[in-house]
């Protein structure tokens, strides 16, 4: 009982000191219409160390008559509000009854762990309110990662397009990158032009990244690579929906990021890559696309993904085309997204992919699936149902021989 008395008394005796001091917040939003230069300052100063007490004195002084009054309110605002939102910032990964803004939805979408946590306080630090506020204010964020990004495209010519200098110490930023880019209303804020820019193939950042040997770095060396792979990952899934529904043709962006999946090991992109073969849009059209999205799933998949497989294998869509040859007589090689699937059943199946005649395969410079595109190509049509014809003829020994015996 005397420890709530006890408590009591303390809030009674806290009153009247708030009272009083936003009573000296009042006077010195007065003293902000002065005559003297000097005074305005001294009373500008005197606003920042009241702190949140004098929140409201400036709330009212925003909509004074006097402009010097009102000007300098919306200025001591702002500034008081950058002041709070870095304490909070400070206390967010220290105390679990802190929040802030955006740490809502960031959490339901990767988590509310410590490194989690942490990350998300680190990454509100960097990006500041532009960044925090990205739901009710996008516009900020957007402007925020277009001058980021400019940035950082400049150092990067600077360096001689040496990206592991480049991202020395920030895999916050390239966190807060990613996150914006996967937002809803970004697409809104950033302009196409500007998102061009993004996957230029002029040397920019993330292009280099996504395709460099860099990315490892910020997926397995740092303290922070478990929540940036999450946050890489969400932005990979959201991408590769948008171009590949998108898509009539092949998409630069699209293989760049089938490719960063594959080579980084990202076992975790097979969910992004299902979704996308199992997606009715997508199947339906003929792009290039559908070949190279098989292409890249070949290297993830298991023999549970035969059916995603066997699907396409009546489909006809032409992925590229290929010239190849020595002597000064190219040869041209057709590949078709029926024969990436053939290729990949094969493999699935534990058959040798250079048995089955494909035409490109003289080309091959590695085992199996792991070959470029390429190999998977014919030079003509005869030659490419010869391939899949001594694959059905298999496929049907194989169930004669596994069929049970009749009883006699």
């Amino acid at each position: 009982m005397n420890s709530v008395f006890l408590a009591a008394a303390v809030v009674l005796s806290i009153q009247p000191i708030r009272i009083e001091l936003k009573q000296k917040a009042t006077s010195l939003v007065k003293q902000l219409g002065d005559g003297s230069f000097r005074k305005r300052e001294s009373a500008s100063k005197d606003l920042i160390v009241l702190g949140l007490n004098s929140r409201e004195a400036l709330e009212a002084g925003a909509k004074s008559s006097d402009p010097e009054i009102q000007q300098r309110c919306k200025l001591l605002r702002v500034e008081m509000e950058k002041m709070e939102l870095n304490r909070r910032i400070r206390q967010f990964t220290t105390d679990p009854m802190v929040s802030l803004p955006g740490w809502k939805t960031f959490s339901e979408k990767f988590g509310s762990d410590a490194l989690t946590r942490k990350v998300y306080g680190q990454m509100a630090e960097v990006g500041g309110e532009r960044f925090v506020y990205y739901e009710s204010e996008p516009e900020g964020a957007a402007r925020f990662f277009i001058s980021e990004y400019q940035r950082l495209s400049g150092e990067l010519r600077n360096l001689d397009y040496d990206f592991k200098k480049l991202i020395d110490d920030r895999i916050i930023l390239f966190s807060i990158l990613f996150y914006i880019l996967q937002l809803e209303k970004m697409e809104d804020q950033i302009s196409r032009s500007d998102l061009s820019i993004v996957f230029s193939l002029d040397s920019m950042p993330i292009t280099h990244l996504i395709q460099g040997e860099a990315l490892k770095i910020l997926l397995r060396d740092k303290p922070e690579s478990p929540v940036f792979k999450k946050i890489l990952l969400g932005w990979m899934g959201k991408i590769t929906n948008d171009i590949a529904i998108q898509s009539l043709g092949y998409d630069f962006e699209l293989c760049l990021i089938l490719n960063s999946l594959r080579d980084n090991k990202l076992d975790e992109g097979t969910e992004i890559i299902k979704k996308l073969l199992k997606d009715p849009r997508f199947v339906k059209q003929k792009t290039q696309t559908k070949g190279y999205v098989l292409h890249a799933f070949a290297n993830f998949a298991k023999k549970q993904d035969l059916k995603i497989f066997e699907s396409f294998l009546n489909d006809d869509s032409r992925t590229t085309d290929h010239l190849l040859g020595n002597n000064g007589n190219p040869i041209q090689y057709q590949i078709q997204t029926r024969d990436i699937a053939l290729a990949a059943v094969l493999h699935l199946n534990g058959e040798k992919i250079e048995d089955y005649g494909f035409d490109g395969w003289r080309f091959a410079d590695q085992d199996g699936i792991n070959n470029s595109i390429e190999v998977f190509s014919f030079i003509t049509e005869e030659n490419r149902k010869k391939a899949f014809q001594k694959w059905y003829d298999l496929k049907e020994k194989k169930a004669k021989e596994s069929a049970p015996m009749p009883k006699k």
